[in-house]
């Protein structure tokens, strides 16, 4: 048995492992997941336990606008994408991003372009390609209409 985030896990038959859905997992590929397999499957395991039912997520935003700039708070973990893409369309507006404010629920929102590439931030993503240019555009028209 090794500790990982507080918890004890063990992969010993009759251990709180040992369910018939790892047994499938182990005859299906062939071995047992290590500690860190194990850890990252239950981070997942709490972020798609988390998601609401039906097809649509409730991404946590708050625009703030205090003088003439803004501030962008944002659950979950964004590429430069949205960042550079807002600087980009309002040059002239001062942005400051603050991203895993209140959560990280939606865990990465990586690029459309990203997925299928099989990098970490792909596999851990909750939400489908093209919610970060979905979340980009709204925040982009958001800040527009205030100005």
């Amino acid at each position: 048995m090794a500790p990982f985030g507080g918890r004890r896990h063990t992969l010993e038959p009759g251990g709180e492992r040992d369910t018939a859905e790892n047994r499938d997992f182990d005859r299906l590929c062939g071995q047992r997941p290590d500690g860190e397999q194990i850890e990252r499957l239950d981070r997942q395991l709490v972020r798609v336990g988390q998601l609401p039912a039906g097809p649509t997520f409730p991404l946590g935003v708050s625009l703030w606008k205090i003088g003439g700039g803004f501030w962008v708070w944002l659950e979950g973990e964004y590429y430069q994408y949205l960042q550079r893409t807002l600087r980009t369309r309002l040059p002239e507006t001062p942005i400051v991003v603050a991203t895993v404010v209140d959560g990280w629920r939606p865990a990465y929102l990586p690029t459309r372009e990203t997925y299928g590439r099989g990098i970490y931030q792909e596999q851990v993503a909750v939400l489908a390609p093209g919610c970060l240019e979905a979340v980009t555009d709204s925040v982009a028209e958001k800040i527009s209409a205030w100005l």
